[in-house]
């Protein structure tokens, strides 16, 4: 009998460690996506509605991009009110059941901040700083959960269209990677190359700029809803540079980039390699102290996102850096051979390379009345993901 009544004791002392205790909590872990997922697929044909009534009075691009916006919007409105429901059951969840919602919170994984002090003196604190967290947190959130509902539900669509780095080879580009620039970036090492010749001609690549800078006016990019990523405007063109309004320069060098990853995967690179359909541009309002804060381009566990190497082309002509800011700045990171912060300019022509999921990186504010623009092509993994790398273990 003793044996028992400590038994129901030591089960009374710790409910929310129980697996029956847990239960009202693990549905608070993540969003609900079903309702949001159904949401794609009528939103995509309302923007196609939309594209055709706007391309009645207005350039193709610029319908373009006013149609996608309205789709990013509404999209994000419907994310932003499921991550705040969301929320709102967490914190009231943790109200009724005290500190050991918090204690269920931290057993699930779900606790935010994770190091939020759960003991039993710390709790009215506690549950100030969580609700002030899920507050801050919020709109970060609702992007990377809109960024993959969307991934997910448009990615058979999208995959049909991604082509294999052979099919958009060109030779005037095989000059630009050697095979030991491979090696290196096989062996962690980001790439920062100044090729000879260069990618365009000094006058090619003011045609480009100035392209780009027409592009953006006439609506071509819109601004980011990454909270990381505040001030700058993002838009995108395809890889063959047709059916947008650039010049035979700009459509010259869309083609060239996409034809750099063909020279990797030639070397040899542990996974087979894919080029998506469009590249984006990257804008940066000069004097506007836009910046781009440390991160990778695909997170660990980032569902639907399969950027294996991103290239950056840079097309600032007499960027002069000390005056105009705005380096990439590279970071130390696990497994990569950069040991300190390295910046490099973005100069006209220039271009980098390095392993997505591994490679931290920013984008330092710009500054003065000079804009920044930058070309980045992500060619992604193929098929399912296999670590084949020691470095990440």
């Amino acid at each position: 009998m003793a044996c028992a009544a400590s038994a129901r004791c030591v089960a009374s002392w710790r409910p929310p460690l129980e697996s029956a205790a847990l239960r009202p909590f693990t549905d608070l872990r993540q969003v609900d996506e079903a309702p949001l997922r159904a949401l794609v697929r009528p939103l995509l044909k309302r923007q196609e509605l939309v594209l055709a009534q706007k391309q009645q009075h207005m350039p193709h691009t610029a319908a373009l991009q006013a149609a996608c916006l309205e789709f990013n919007e509404e999209m994000a409105r419907r994310c932003l009110a499921a991550v705040a429901e969301r929320d709102r059951r967490v914190l009231d969840a943790v109200r009724r059941h005290g500190r050991g919602g918090l204690l269920a919170l931290q057993r699930l994984g779900a606790l935010q901040p994770p190091w939020l002090d759960v003991r039993a003196a710390a709790w009215p604190r506690a549950l100030d700083e969580l609700a002030r967290t899920l507050d801050e947190t919020r709109p970060s959130r609702e992007y990377n959960l809109r960024s993959q509902i969307v991934r997910t539900e448009t990615d058979q669509t999208y995959t049909a269209q991604r082509k294999a780095p052979r099919e958009l080879a060109l030779r005037e580009v095989e000059h630009v990677i050697r095979r030991e620039d491979v090696e290196r970036l096989r062996g962690g090492a980001a790439l920062v190359l100044d090729p000879q010749p260069a990618l365009l001609s000094a006058a090619q690549m003011r045609e480009v700029h100035a392209d780009l800078k027409r592009y953006v006016k006439e609506g071509g990019a819109v601004a980011s809803h990454n909270p990381c990523n505040r001030g700058s405007s993002h838009g995108m063109l395809p890889v063959s540079g047709a059916g947008v309004n650039v010049g035979p320069a700009t459509c010259e060098l869309l083609r060239k980039i996409a034809a750099l990853p063909a020279i990797v995967d030639s070397y040899g690179w542990p996974r087979p390699l894919k080029v998506p359909p469009m590249l984006q541009l990257g804008f940066f309002p000069g004097g506007s102290g836009a910046q781009y804060k440390i991160h990778l381009d695909r997170q660990p566990g980032e569902v639907n996102n399969r950027r294996e190497l991103t290239f950056l082309v840079y097309c600032n002509v007499d960027w002069d850096t000390a005056r105009c800011g705005g380096c990439l700045r590279l970071h130390p990171s696990k497994g990569m051979a950069i040991k300190e912060p390295l910046d490099v300019e973005p100069i006209a022509g220039r271009v980098v390379i390095f392993e997505s999921g591994r490679q931290l990186h920013e984008v330092l504010p710009t500054k003065m009345g000079v804009d920044r623009y930058a070309l980045t092509l992500w060619v992604e993994y193929d098929g399912e993901w296999e670590n084949l790398d020691s470095r990440a273990t």
